[in-house]
């Protein structure tokens, strides 16, 4: 883009503005940021899709000519394909029309602009400094709270005998800023917690037998770009959880083979795809034509395996069998017990009366239903399907 230059003669002068809104035009102005945002981050992971499958199976061997086609980010092309998704995606179909299309175009457009960035970088034709893969974006604030707390550093105290700084001591400024990051992570390793307690909780309380994938989580975290992502989704927690508060109310966990084809696996004829692309959340069956919901498909096959897991217990092939209760009630309960009686001779003299204490933990499991036969986990690599 061409500089602007004001003409001989000619005074520029600036205006500033501030924004004034009220309630209901501020959240229309956070729900906009958030549209250019959702639509940034997909084009993204849509883009980097192919390139991530490409690499995938170049490890496998796949030859050049059967690879997975790259993927275009000319903004058009962005357009059209966000145009075609936004109406059926679920992260977006019940919310985009709240928005004006300009929102979202803005998002595209920066995600088309970092690609390009990116690519003249990788070919030398970028002057300055390397500029990486295009990322996700997110909510800043425990990042800006990280480089506050960086910035602000107490004195010094320095040693006459050595002549050299030995410790620096924290200033007042530095722990009011430590506090506030400090209350951030706490905040947020709380919100986790009982985000994987209600999730787990519902999970169990609704259904008998539970199937979940074994991944290879250790594996899965030497990819730098997501050992972040999948250490904050806590499969291994979630999977735990799910065991033990499964045999609390009587049901099953069964734990499917790492490399059971739940995916590839057509749920109606049994034929087992060759080739199952991660972008591809559409299984199509090449023998008996079936059209279903990857993660569907997948719940079916898990629910299959859990029947034949469990067959003549009554519990895995029907769809509506419940828990036993073999406490007799929705709660935990501590056995009663008498408090000891103290001997009249000891200090105060007084006996006091027995009483009964009953500690009540109960928990209300009033989750919402997961509804059909599938509940994605968080992160989306772990599925639990009712049998």
């Amino acid at each position: 883009m061409k500089k602007f230059e004001p003409q001989p003669g000619f005074v520029v002068q600036a205006f500033r503005f501030a924004l004034d809104p009220n309630a209901t035009q501020e959240a229309a102005l956070w729900s906009h940021c958030g549209a250019a945002r959702a639509a940034y981050n997909w084009a993204v992971g849509w883009v980097e899709a192919s390139w991530w499958q490409r690499k995938a199976e170049e490890s496998y061997g796949i030859p050049e000519a059967d690879l997975t086609e790259w993927r275009p980010w000319s903004l058009p092309k962005l357009r059209k394909m966000f145009n075609e998704v936004k109406k059926t995606d679920p992260r977006f179909c019940g919310w985009w029309e709240e928005n004006s299309k300009e929102a979202y175009s803005t998002g595209l457009a920066n995600a088309a602009a970092a690609f390009d960035n990116y690519a003249e970088s990788q070919r030398g034709e970028r002057k300055g400094k390397t500029v990486g893969m295009p990322r996700f974006t997110s909510n800043k604030l425990l990042k800006r709270l990280s480089r506050r707390v960086s910035r602000r550093q107490g004195p010094a105290v320095y040693d006459p005998v050595t002549g050299r700084t030995t410790r620096r001591e924290p200033s007042k400024r530095w722990l009011k800023a430590n506090e506030d990051r400090n209350k951030v992570h706490h905040r947020v390793a709380d919100l986790r917690t009982d985000a994987l307690h209600k999730l787990t909780s519902g999970i169990t309380a609704e259904y008998v037998t539970v199937v979940v994938e074994d991944l290879n989580v250790a594996g899965m975290l030497r990819n730098r770009r997501l050992a972040r992502k999948i250490q904050d989704a806590g499969f291994g927690e979630i999977r735990r959880q799910i065991t033990d508060k499964a045999g609390w109310t009587g049901g099953t966990t069964i734990v499917a083979n790492r490399w059971y084809p739940s995916s590839k696996t057509c749920s109606n004829c049994g034929v087992v795809k060759a080739k199952l692309s991660l972008h591809v959340r559409v299984f199509t069956c090449d023998a008996c034509g079936l059209v279903i919901d990857r993660d569907e498909n997948a719940a079916t096959n898990l629910a299959a395996l859990a029947a034949a897991s469990t067959t003549g217990t009554g519990l895995a092939g029907d769809p509506d069998a419940r828990a036993s209760k073999p406490r007799g009630a929705d709660q935990k309960t501590r056995a009663t017990r008498t408090r000891r009686t103290m001997d009249a001779g000891r200090a105060g003299g007084a006996v006091p009366q027995q009483r009964k204490e009953t500690r009540d933990r109960h928990q209300d499991t009033q989750a919402s239903r997961f509804g059909g036969t599938v509940t994605d986990l968080p992160g989306g690599n772990v599925r639990i399907a009712e049998a």
